[in-house]
């Protein structure tokens, strides 16, 4: 792993018995080389995506792997310029997401390996080498900022001030597939096309 890269750091949160009025989503800041803050973003998942049920009969709510995976993808499509030619850590607190990124898929699991090969087209396209590591939760400021990002009910008025700074927005074409998740293995392709309209 490079000693000097650009690093983004990310979590996710799903379904939670305990507090219903949680607002669950998913949080990912990126740092430049010197640390300087470059991107920021949050997405609340809609309320009827994280109660319901995949074809397997799985809620989506404990889908932890394809909900983690999602903050690690969103950079990458939406500020593209950020990983061309370049070495990039994408630090997350879901073993499983790590495992996946080094085996290219997760078995029992298409949803989250349609967001790996989206992952894996991408820094193909943008000769980038990802280096995905496991970041334990709560363990720097880093992972307690998107940690809180990732409800609505934990952010702080400067975390909230910070994303909207950055004012970053998923083409609607994720926006919908989030909203309402299939296992639809022209994502890759779709994310591969707007990354060229770019």
């Amino acid at each position: 792993m490079p000693r000097y890269c650009k690093s983004f750091v990310s979590d996710a949160a799903g379904y939670s018995d305990k507090n219903k009025a949680d607002q669950p989503g998913v949080a990912t800041v990126g740092f430049s080389e010197d640390g300087k803050i470059n991107f920021a973003f949050q997405k609340f998942w809609a309320p009827k995506m994280i109660n319901s049920l995949d074809y397997m009969g799985k809620n989506f709510g404990h889908k932890t792997a394809f909900l983690e995976l999602i903050g690690l993808l969103v950079p990458m499509i939406l500020k593209p310029c950020l990983f061309k030619n370049q070495h990039v850590v994408m630090k997350v607190d879901n073993m499983s997401c790590y495992y996946g990124w080094i085996n290219r898929n997760m078995s029992n699991d298409e949803y989250s390996s349609i967001v790996l090969r989206c992952m894996h087209l991408v820094a193909t396209k943008l000769c980038c080498v990802i280096h995905v590591d496991h970041l334990p939760r709560m363990s720097s400021w880093e992972s307690r900022l998107v940690d809180r990002l990732s409800r609505k009910s934990s952010s702080l008025s400067s975390d909230i001030k910070l994303v909207e700074s950055f004012n970053m927005k998923l083409p609607a074409f994720l926006e919908n597939w989030l909203d309402s998740p299939t296992p639809d293995w022209n994502i890759p392709l779709m994310v591969l096309q707007y990354i060229d309209s770019k």
